[in-house]
């Protein structure tokens, strides 16, 4: 598909000609519904589109997220259910609508930076697999793989539907960014994501193991 790359080209990155507007519509229509052509015409020649294509779906979700936690934030007793537990006393009304403002602020700028971060970590083990792409190819695949959020707006299951998607998203994009096999997509995805599930799972095991023979030693 190397040959076909970059004959038709991401709106996103011609939002100057289209307007912001349009270009990001036509761009996450096409990620979510035409994944296989969309990396096939994805050229990774930057980090800077994809990053404000992702800094602008991460502020979408951060009003959702936002308006949500305002929304139970003014619901007098949900933050009095722990009341029962000795000591605990509940937020002030205005600590929590501070608190959901804050998700609006930050969420963005804080999901931004940690794919930058992320899309390093994730690309030794794409090395390790001998992907094409390079680091930059790694980070716009994950970058507009975001789109698939936005089915946080489907009530309950949306954000189950878009991390499932999403997954899918990035193992397509793999797939034509690094030139893998299915199989070698799947598991350049999954292997640091199993490695970083493992290394918590020890980590608070040795915690609660510490924690715990703290305790009876000290009874």
């Amino acid at each position: 598909m190397e040959g076909l790359r970059g004959v038709q080209p991401i709106p996103w990155e011609q939002r100057k000609e289209l307007g912001f507007f349009k270009a990001l519509w036509q761009t996450i229509k096409w990620v979510l519904f035409k994944p296989g052509d969309f990396f096939d015409n994805l050229e990774p020649k930057s980090i800077w589109d994809p990053f404000c294509f992702l800094f602008v779906i991460a502020a979408f979700a951060g009003v959702v997220f936002g308006l949500l936690m305002l929304f139970f934030a003014i619901q007098p007793g949900f933050y009095s259910v722990g009341t029962t537990i000795p000591g605990y006393t509940p937020p002030p009304v205005w600590a929590r609508i501070m608190l959901s403002f804050g998700m609006i602020i930050f969420y963005p700028v804080v999901t931004s930076i940690s794919m930058l971060i992320g899309a390093a970590i994730m690309h030794l083990f794409v090395a390790l697999f001998k992907g094409k792409g390079g680091y930059k190819g790694t980070f716009n695949v994950l970058a507009y793989s975001i789109s698939s959020w936005l089915a946080i707006i489907i009530p309950f299951l949306g954000g189950l539907i878009g991390g499932i998607w999403y997954i899918i998203l990035v193992i397509m994009g793999y797939k034509r960014i690094h030139e893998f096999s299915t199989e070698k997509a799947i598991l350049a995805y999954f292997t640091p994501v199993v490695a970083f599930f493992v290394l918590m799972l020890v980590f608070f095991i040795t915690i609660f193991g510490i924690a715990f023979f703290a305790a009876k030693t000290a009874g």
